[in-house]
Parts: C-alpha cells; sequence; structure tokens
C-alpha cells in the first residue's frame, strides 16, 4: 500500500475524528486510490497541508490514472495556493 500522510493504526482506533473513516477505507481497500483523495482533502481542511501532500504523492505518479493524477493535481495546487510551504 502506498504511504499516505497518517498512521492507519493509530488514526482508525478514534472513530470521532473525521479522517479515520477514510483511514479505515483505505485499509478495507488500498487498490483504490480514490480513497486517498478524500484522505487529502479532509488533512487539508484540517490544517495540515503536510500530510495532504504526503498523500496526494503516490496520485501524481503514471500509475495512478489520469483522472485521479489530474484530481490529485488541482488539490496540490489548491495547497500550495493556500499554504506555499512545501
Amino acid at each position: 500500500m502506498a504511504a499516505v500522510g497518517c498512521d492507519l493504526t493509530d488514526c482508525c482506533r478514534d472513530p470521532g475524528i473525521p479522517i479515520a473513516g477514510k483511514c479505515l477505507a483505505i485499509q478495507l481497500e488500498p487498490e483504490d486510490l480514490s480513497y486517498l483523495l478524500s484522505l487529502a482533502q479532509v488533512q487539508w481542511r484540517m490544517k495540515d497541508p503536510g500530510a495532504a501532500r504526503r498523500t496526494l504523492e503516490p496520485l501524481l505518479l503514471p500509475n495512478a490514472g489520469a483522472d485521479l493524477r489530474a484530481h490529485a493535481r488541482e488539490i496540490t495546487q489548491e495547497i500550495n495556493r493556500d499554504d506555499p510551504r512545501k
């Protein structure tokens, strides 16, 4: 499975945090890369742009598929506009 910007074990322990459902979905279906987009968006909204960028990294690779890659690129650009630190 691709490395993501959260410890999947830790975030899935607390179902009260918004990210837990996304992490659980990734654990259950790691081949479905669209869950990474959702996770990155939650991380960004939770004011963790670094984690969101790390989560999007595998989606920017050629094997992610054109649609996912384009969407990941858009989100990355929005994050970079809001938070220019990299």
